[in-house]
């Protein structure tokens, strides 16, 4: 068994799509509309992984639910993180930085899983982990 796509709802399918592209280098593959459900679909894809973004006139932000919500340190029960294996995270650091990624963790060595890790922030506050697995 292999992952191969996760979905995620978001106020703004286009601008999140686009982020992943900018940041992450992520390719959008598929766009489809369904007008009649309120829904803008996007496909993006890396390394054949796939994030659907869905952008549903009807969804809420965490935030709208929850006063004084901190996305950096979820509370709301289902997936919290989208995490990444990479094979330069110092490297990565330095470019998401200079795209002006928002952190949660700066780099972080944790023995116990014998990598080094870093979370960010993306543009709707969704949590991503990357993961530098030492030897």
């Amino acid at each position: 068994m292999k992952p191969y796509i996760i979905a995620m709802l978001v106020p703004d399918a286009e601008e999140t799509a686009n982020w992943y592209k900018e940041n992450l280098g992520f390719e959008i593959v598929k766009e489809v509309n369904y007008d009649d459900q309120g829904l803008k679909v996007k496909i993006v894809e890396l390394n054949e992984f796939q994030i659907e973004i869905i952008e549903n006139e009807k969804s809420v932000s965490p935030a709208k639910c929850v006063s004084n919500y901190d996305f950096g340190k979820p509370t709301i029960q289902g997936f919290m993180k989208l995490t990444f294996i990479v094979e330069d995270i110092e490297y990565l650091i330095t470019k998401l930085k200079e795209k002006k990624v928002e952190f949660t963790m700066n780099l972080t060595l944790h023995k116990e899983i014998n990598a080094k890790c870093c979370l960010v922030l993306d543009i709707n506050k969704n949590l991503i982990q990357f993961i530098e697995k030492i030897n």
